[in-house]
């Protein structure tokens, strides 16, 4: 049974953010390389793909900040309008 979840587990981890292009906003530091970092990390893991610039292959935008200037631009730029914020402060 241990080996059977060994395999099936890490397969549906993948598929949970599958096909989902994530963009972080003020939720990395600047000063810190972002696919160091344990979030984006762990967003792979679950099968997004990560940018650290605002393309038109972002789906959604995670951000500490609602009123940041990539989140207006999210918003402009393509028709998903998710947001999921990091952090409540």
């Amino acid at each position: 049974m241990f080996f059977f979840l060994q395999i099936i587990i890490p397969g549906l981890r993948l598929r949970t953010f599958d096909g989902l292009h994530l963009l972080f906003s003020s939720v990395i530091p600047l000063d810190t390389r972002p696919e160091t970092t344990d979030i984006w990390n762990l967003a792979e893991a679950f099968g997004a793909s990560c940018h650290s610039e605002l393309t038109s292959e972002v789906t959604h935008l995670v951000a500490a900040k609602v009123t940041f200037l990539p989140l207006r631009h999210c918003l402009v730029l393509t028709s998903h309008r998710m947001i999921a914020r990091h952090g409540e402060n």
